[in-house]
């Protein structure tokens, strides 16, 4: 499969949009979105390291690496652009939501799935079990959606996934840190949790629902991968509305 970043160069561009994936995903996680960014806007939508490899590629990859990616990104972006706006999924919101206060050229957050309370449910395990073995349902749209989702080639021999255990602690750890980050929050945010996620709780919601900058939303349908199109349709208009909120105080 495709796991390549994907980059829209826009010289002379006043915004920006920075796409980052989650844990074991791949930047295709926001096919969808990147078609309804106006052409006017630079896209970088990154692939994390240790994604689009193996597993042992993701095995020698580490949060250490992960932060400092994004934190490099957002470092050349505010050299070259007023106006930066994330789109982050999953581990990739918590990567944010760490860089928000050091970057004031962020102007606003769309955040799909914040793991602020991880788990990992019973059909979850049993359909990564499922792909590693390389049992997809062809007739299932969430099965196909969390495989193409997918950014590390899957194995048979599970021993080798003993190696992913340090970087899932990290992602726990760092999802401790970040709780109390969103009340402090002063940007436009649109924060979306699905009902039937299955690796994040809805509770997660819980510790953005008192800043006025939030905006949160529950999807009734949606899981960790896949959004049904009333469901995307609701996340699009999250972005439309903080993008013409800044272009409306730009002119």
């Amino acid at each position: 499969m495709n796991h390549h970043p994907y980059y829209r160069n826009r010289p002379g561009a006043n915004s920006a949009v920075l796409l980052i994936h989650g844990i074991l995903s791949t930047p295709r996680h926001f096919d969808w979105i990147i078609p309804h960014i106006p052409e006017e806007y630079e896209i970088r939508n990154i692939l994390l390291a240790g994604h689009g490899g193996t597993v042992k590629d993701f095995s020698k990859a580490n949060m250490t690496q992960w932060k400092t990616q994004v934190e490099n990104e957002l470092v050349d972006l505010e050299k070259h652009f007023s106006n930066v706006y994330m789109i982050c999924h999953s581990l990739g919101t918590l990567l944010a939501l760490q860089e928000v206060k050091s970057h004031a050229c962020i102007r606003g957050l769309i955040l799909l799935n914040i793991p602020l309370k991880p788990f990992l449910s019973f059909s979850m395990i049993g359909r990564s079990i499922r792909f590693a073995f390389g049992k997809i349902r062809a007739n299932d749209p969430m099965d196909l959606r969390c495989y193409n989702d997918l950014g590390v080639t899957l194995h048979p021999y599970l021993w080798k996934y003993i190696c992913w255990i340090p970087n899932f602690l990290s992602l726990i750890k760092l999802a401790r840190k970040c709780r109390p980050l969103p009340a402090t929050l002063n940007i436009p945010c649109y924060a979306y949790f699905c009902k039937n996620d299955e690796v994040v709780r809805p509770r997660s919601a819980k510790y953005l629902k008192n800043n006025p900058n939030i905006t949160v939303t529950l999807l009734e349908s949606g899981t960790h991968f896949y959004y049904p199109s009333d469901e995307k349709s609701k996340i699009l208009h999250g972005l439309d509305i903080i993008l013409n909120n800044m272009n409306n105080k730009s002119s």
